[in-house]
């Protein structure tokens, strides 16, 4: 039995044997299993990475009970670079994603690697960022890599993977399950060691990651918002037990104590500032000419318009400030 199929039958064996939980593998021939998973990420590209490979992330080790091995799509694992876990509410106001991308897009284009969830809302929105940034983003999936969840994002998984990384310690065809996003939370924990929070309730897989990174060591950050929001209690209380508030990536990078390169400009290559260069053009416009709904592009919009780059017009239109 070589190493690659004696790591994943050991990891369809500890699945297959969670019996009263459900697990998708249930009652079935751990072998024949172990094989049929082998093939699906044979034929997937999907990497199998074991304890002690180049790969294998060595903060894993601080767990009390660290994953038999880690599935990954995408490019290969770096060690030695700026992590940073983004974590926040799947429903978060306009305030939180665009702190979120505020935060998030100067940090990725300066080789901070950001580390989430793929979760609907601030999970995604951080991926996205990141990559609207030209930098590399890594996910670490509740499910295997060929289930992923939630439902609908194949896609961003598939752009994920182009720049970084998506992971798993799940064989590639679990399905998601209630009891497996802890264990999720965990892994983005160690792996990514210090954790920004945006927007989160009291009660929260947010808080628990951030809760995590705490008892590993890591430094736990927080957005302030309004006392009245109620997706601010979650932040509220981490700030209240000596998490760092930031309200700028300037502040998380002093925070951290990191020393980054100078940011480069990347405004040129923005496909929202570069079709304004050629005129004011109106909402529908720029969604049609971005191919983005029309919301997306609202929201591309409000991020460069919060940032002085662009104006609207009287008339309803938009169009790039001389700078």
């Amino acid at each position: 039995m070589d190493a690659t199929f004696q790591l994943l039958y050991r990891s369809v064996q500890q699945h297959n044997g969670a019996r009263r939980e459900g697990v998708a593998f249930d009652g079935k021939d751990t072998n024949a299993l172990a094989r049929s998973e082998l093939e699906h990420c044979q034929r997937a590209g999907i990497r199998v990475i074991g304890p002690g490979d180049a790969e294998w992330p060595e903060a894993l080790d601080r767990l009390s009970a660290p994953p038999i091995c880690l599935y990954a799509l995408g490019q290969e694992l770096r060690s030695g670079v700026r992590t940073l876990g983004v974590v926040g509410t799947r429903s978060p106001t306009p305030y939180g994603l665009e702190c979120c991308g505020r935060l998030v897009r100067p940090l990725a284009r300066r080789d901070v690697e950001i580390w989430s969830g793929m979760a609907r809302g601030i999970d995604q929105a951080a991926h996205v960022s990141a990559l609207e940034a030209g930098g590399i983003t890594r996910a670490v999936l509740g499910a295997g890599l060929l289930r992923p969840y939630p439902s609908g994002s194949e896609g961003l998984m598939r752009r994920i993977a182009e720049r970084g990384t998506v992971l798993s310690e799940y064989p590639p065809t679990a399905s998601a399950r209630r009891h497996y996003f802890p264990r999720r939370n965990a892994l983005l924990a160690a792996i990514a060691a210090d954790v920004l929070v945006v927007q989160a309730a009291e009660r929260s897989g947010s808080l628990l990651t951030a809760w995590m990174a705490l008892d590993l060591g890591g430094t736990v950050l927080a957005v302030p918002d309004r006392i009245d929001e109620p997706l601010s209690r979650g932040g509220l209380a981490l700030l209240r037990e000596g998490a760092v508030p930031v309200g700028s990536a300037a502040d998380l990078v002093e925070s951290l104590g990191w020393e980054l390169a100078p940011e480069e400009a990347a405004s040129a290559e923005d496909p929202l500032l570069r079709l304004l260069g050629e005129g004011a053009l109106g909402l529908e416009e720029l969604a049609l000419r971005l191919g983005q709904p029309l919301g997306r592009a609202l929201a591309l919009i409000a991020r460069r318009e919060a940032s002085g780059e662009l104006r609207r017009t009287e008339d309803g239109r938009y169009v790039r400030t001389a700078r």
